[in-house]
């Protein structure tokens, strides 16, 4: 993983656990580990695009900051 902070798309959702899976398209379709959910945000829907922070480069230190409007990346 080069970057700490990663726009991907919600490939799972685990609503018990308030976790998702997040996709990165511009990795070869690379699938995240479980990530969580900002409490103060609403659970992101399948294939929302989202904004990932990572703490380090471990891939399962990472959480779901938010989701993105499709149009601002056009």
């Amino acid at each position: 993983m080069n970057s700490l902070t990663r726009i991907g798309t919600v490939s799972r959702i685990n609503i018990k656990e308030a976790t998702v899976d997040v996709v990165y398209s511009d990795s070869d379709d690379m699938v995240s580990s479980d990530l969580q959910i900002l409490k103060e945000h609403d659970m992101p829907k399948l294939d929302d695009m989202v904004l990932v922070v990572y703490l380090t480069n471990d891939p399962s230190s990472g959480f779901v900051i938010g989701t993105l409007r499709s149009e601002v990346l056009t």
